[in-house]
């Protein structure tokens, strides 16, 4: 049984496992899930626990099903859309307003890409990539998280790692050495409340930003996953600029 966090409802912290199963290539793309009742003994939980974390999976689609056969691990390069907003030009502003005095909370570590982050960087399924975790609150609790997988061959870990705690812009570091990362495709769409991003915060609508940066000349690539509290946040598009 895997080490899971209590603190998350039992079929989100299966689901989390899965993801793991899924990011690690211990379940390759297009393989068969094991059959719910053999999952259900895997992790000491009941039948319809395990269907809901499948069910979350199949939303996010890292698992597809045909009907009458057992869920598969998706194939990252073909995983169809979700309804979504993709927003061009390139030279979009976006700025995030908040009603109240903002802080934030960031983590540096390095995980294995899992495949919707190996889609988007052009990577290998599992490959090692670098994570900057961000959690934003306001006076009334959790209002964004904002995870940013980059590869960036030319910086150090532990420069970054320094200039985190300063809790400045992340691009004001890029710029101090010489990287211009240039928006190539950002993409919002509406989710439901209660993900994994918002574990144990009220099930409130969430808008979910992706965003895919690169930088050429220094062979800087990003993908960001940031989901914001809908209800509490301003989110407002400038296409003057």
């Amino acid at each position: 049984m895997p080490d899971l966090n209590a603190n998350m409802p039992l079929y989100q912290q299966v689901a989390a496992d899965f993801r793991r199963q899924i990011a690690s290539g211990r379940w390759p793309e297009r393989s068969a899930l094991p059959t719910e009742e053999a999952l259900a003994a895997q992790y000491a939980v009941s039948r319809i626990t395990i269907r809901k974390a499948i069910a979350a999976l199949l939303q996010e689609q890292l698992l597809t099903k045909v009907p009458g056969h057992a869920p598969r691990v998706a194939n990252a390069r073909t995983q169809p859309a979700p309804n979504q907003t993709l927003i061009r030009p390139q030279q979009l502003a976006i700025d995030e307003v908040f009603e109240d005095h903002k802080q934030q909370q960031a983590d540096l570590t390095r995980v294995l890409a899992d495949l919707r982050c190996a889609e988007m960087l052009a990577l290998p399924l599992g490959a090692p990539v670098t994570l900057l975790s961000r959690r934003v609150f306001d006076n009334e609790g959790l209002v964004a998280v904002f995870k940013t997988y980059f590869v960036a061959p030319a910086l150090a870990t532990a420069d970054i790692s320094r200039f985190i705690q300063t809790k400045k812009s992340f691009y004001d570091f890029l710029a101090r050495h010489g990287i211009e990362p240039v928006v190539q495709r950002e993409v919002i769409t509406a989710v439901p409340g209660g993900t994994d991003a918002f574990a144990g915060q009220k099930a409130a609508p969430l808008l979910r930003r992706e965003r895919l940066v690169a930088a050429a000349a220094a062979d800087y690539r990003e993908y960001s996953d940031c989901y914001y509290a809908a209800d509490r946040y301003r989110f407002v598009l400038d296409f003057t600029h």
